[in-house]
């Protein structure tokens, strides 16, 4: 049977319930069809068929209502729902259950978000959108790719998995799942996460278990197993950090980092164990970084620690180290293998060229120090007090020293040895001097894997 005027084919029963008279029933609008029966059901090809479900209308060139409910729909087939249109080469519609799989081409969009993949599945009734074999999303701020994804269009909000990519301006993420959400700009993203940030003066890598990032105002929050390792191309270093957990956020003018929990850091001019840390760039390229806790931090061999230390870096002068209550300093004297010891509440030590130069303590300084005057020499001490101390170094040891008001000593022979005692405070942990070299090889180890992971 041939029509070549537009008629609309009603699929539902004449009689209905009370119920499915609410449901406002699917109808397709065509140019012209043609029925024939095969196998004991009415098979219809439509031609420009137009289906309408509430707020859905699906239009095509041709159409195939295969009589067991599915009707198939081919040549610039196009599905409009609400904002979102999806465009395809075909797809194979349930009138039941209002779900289409879309197959060929797919393009998706609302206008603001699109979406593109080579097949998908379509639920009316839900709202949402399901990819399988791959699927790129875009919008004015970012772009992700994926193996597989959910679309919820009344939400504007899309579920990523597996080899998940997230660009958004400066900042790359590599994960296994990502959650977006296109109204507020948020991600929340977990398993083998891996961020890159880059500025004009430095490329930053992140690693931890899960992530959150609020797009808005350029911030990033990772949790578990954090890992951290920033090239900074002003002072030409690497500074590499560990961390249970930290958050960066970045302004135009203003860099701020907080790790906590476990805290290590090691750069070449220092390597530090703390609680938490806080740190700060701005502009000209001045940092500051404060350790909390019970923060340690290693010039060289030199080990220090007090009730907090800030770092301070400038490229106009020498990086500085100020620690303030219950500073305690401790270095090995390698000849006698005794430990050198000074005491203070405040400290303030100078840089140059990633070597200790000086270390200068105020208020009620208290000094252990060895020495002999050649390598064959009786090993002598002194046990002195004053108001401040200043000692100087060379090649990580110390050169000379002197001590400024209040001054009280007491001379030690070499057999008065087992007269002395440490210092009130005395701490030596050589042992849990961070190995930076060791913590480079596992950083770098796993941004490799965890790239080669995202990419492949």
């Amino acid at each position: 049977m041939n029509k070549t005027l537009p008629i609309i084919l009603i699929f539902a029963l004449c009689t209905v319930s009370a119920k499915a008279q609410e449901t406002k029933e699917v109808q397709i609008e065509s140019e012209s069809f043609q029925a024939r029966q095969v196998d004991g059901m009415t098979v219809i090809e439509l031609f420009r068929p137009i289906l309408t479900h509430e707020e859905t209308r699906l239009t095509a060139v041709n159409g195939l209502d295969e009589g067991n409910g599915y009707v198939r729909f081919w040549g610039s087939v196009r599905i409009v729902e609400k904002e979102d249109t999806i465009r395809a080469d075909r797809i194979r519609y349930h009138k039941d259950s209002k779900v289409a799989v879309v197959q060929g081409n797919i393009s998706m969009s609302d206008g603001e978000a699109f979406l593109t993949a080579p097949s998908a599945v379509h639920f009316s009734e839900a709202d949402s959108t399901t990819f399988d074999d791959g699927v790129s999303y875009r919008d004015s701020l970012t772009v992700l790719t994926a193996e597989r994804a959910i679309y919820l269009s009344e939400n504007n909000r899309a579920h990523f998995s597996s080899r998940v990519t997230l660009s958004q301006d400066q900042i790359q993420v590599y994960s296994d799942s990502l959650v977006y959400e296109r109204d507020t700009e948020r991600s929340w993203a977990w398993g083998r996460i891996l961020v890159e940030q880059e500025s004009d003066s430095s490329l930053v890598f992140m690693m931890a278990d899960v992530m959150r990032r609020q797009a808005k105002v350029d911030s990033v929050q990772l949790t578990g197993n954090g890992l951290m390792a920033t090239i900074d191309a002003a002072q030409k270093d690497t500074l590499y950090v560990s961390a249970e957990r930290y958050w960066m956020h970045e302004s135009d003018s203003l860099r701020t980092v907080i790790a906590s929990d476990s805290v290590i850091v090691a750069s070449s001019a220092y390597t530090t164990r703390t609680d938490s840390l806080v740190s700060k760039s701005g502009e000209a390229d001045v940092k500051r970084s404060q350790l909390f806790g019970t923060p340690f931090i290693w010039l060289e061999d030199t080990q220090v620690t007090a009730d907090s230390l800030t770092m301070l870096s400038t490229p106009s002068q020498p990086d500085s180290v100020f620690g303030f209550g219950e500073v305690f300093v401790a270095t090995l004297e390698s000849a006698s293998e005794r430990i050198q010891q000074i005491k203070a509440q405040r400290l303030v030590a100078v840089l140059d060229q990633d070597s200790l130069r000086s270390l200068k303590f105020e208020e009620n300084a208290e000094a252990l120090f060895y020495s002999r005057e050649r390598d064959d020499d009786p090993l002598t001490a002194v046990r002195a007090s004053a108001d401040g101390a200043i000692f100087y170094f060379t090649g990580g040891e110390v050169d000379s020293l002197g001590f400024y008001d209040g001054i009280e000593g007491t001379y030690y022979s070499e057999s008065q040895m087992d007269k002395l005692s440490n210092l009130a405070g005395y701490i030596w942990v050589p042992e849990n001097k961070p190995d930076r070299d060791e913590m480079a090889n596992v950083i770098w180890s796993e941004i490799e894997l965890r790239r080669r992971h995202g990419l492949e």
